[in-house]
């Protein structure tokens, strides 16, 4: 049974949910479940539920969390700022680490979460696992996307006569996009940073991703043992209508629980 719960410093809760392993069973370890940035999120959070279901019945203590500034948690959306993000992961991990009751921890982020979960293990020397599910591998291509998506669906709605979306917006499909976000988006390049102090990755692709296989093999350069993983599945973060909304990529899912099962 999952339990909510709030966690972080006092004066800047974190809300969080935590997914026990089932009453049969002894914590092996734990993960926490880092998520995409802004409309991904909220179309993914099914997926990410069932993930966090799935890798708490194989025995992981998961926690999944919201960002400062997002979601449950405290803060206003224009708060939030990826470095704030990366501690609020390490707060995430202390919590996971403590109830999964000493076992080793793992971190699997989706989307950006995958980036900053990436960022996140390289301040850290205790994860033991990194699942990157479809990484944002480069930020400015990412930005570039987001600006078009944001672009095309102002273009389909009703607008005032003679509005344009302005070169740097100020937020982009309903999500704030505060300086510090697109200074991170325009500087993220996970093919430069330095090696990951994780010794075991795996990286799922739910299509062809040539940027992400170029990171698979640069973490395979850097001394990390790698597993890339081609698993279809819908992305569920990508999709407006409403029968997509209802969907879950059960193939990446099982990838990644298969992954890290003992």
């Amino acid at each position: 049974m999952m339990r909510p719960f709030f966690f972080g410093k006092a004066n800047k809760p974190l809300f969080g949910m935590l997914h026990p392993p089932g009453k049969a069973s002894r914590a092996r370890g734990a993960a926490v479940v880092c998520p995409p940035f802004g409309p991904e999120y909220v179309r993914a959070h099914r997926a990410l539920r069932e993930l966090a279901q799935r890798l708490a019945a194989d025995g992981l203590c998961t926690v999944r969390f919201d960002y400062y500034g997002t979601g449950d948690s405290s803060g206003r959306e224009d708060e939030g700022s990826p470095e704030q993000w990366l501690d609020d992961i390490d707060a995430a991990l202390l919590e996971a680490k403590e109830a999964g009751e000493g076992g080793g921890v793992c971190l699997v982020g989706l989307r950006l979460g995958a980036a900053l979960a990436a960022l996140a293990s390289l301040r850290r020397h205790d994860i033991e696992r990194l699942v990157l599910w479809d990484p944002v591998v480069v930020g400015s291509t990412y930005h570039t996307e987001l600006l078009q998506r944001h672009r095309a669906l102002v273009a389909e709605r009703p607008r005032p006569k003679g509005y344009h979306v302005p070169d740097l917006p100020t937020e982009l499909l309903g999500s704030p996009v505060t300086p510090s976000v697109r200074a991170f988006f325009e500087s993220l390049d996970l093919l430069t940073v330095e090696p990951l102090p994780v010794r075991r990755v795996c990286v799922v692709c739910s299509d062809a991703n040539p940027s992400s296989e170029r990171l698979a093999a640069r973490l395979r350069e850097q001394g990390s043992d790698v597993h890339l993983a081609h698993s279809p599945g819908h992305r569920v973060w990508r999709k407006e209508d409403e029968f997509f909304r209802t969907l879950v990529p059960q193939a990446p899912i099982d990838t990644i629980a298969s992954w890290l099962s003992p």
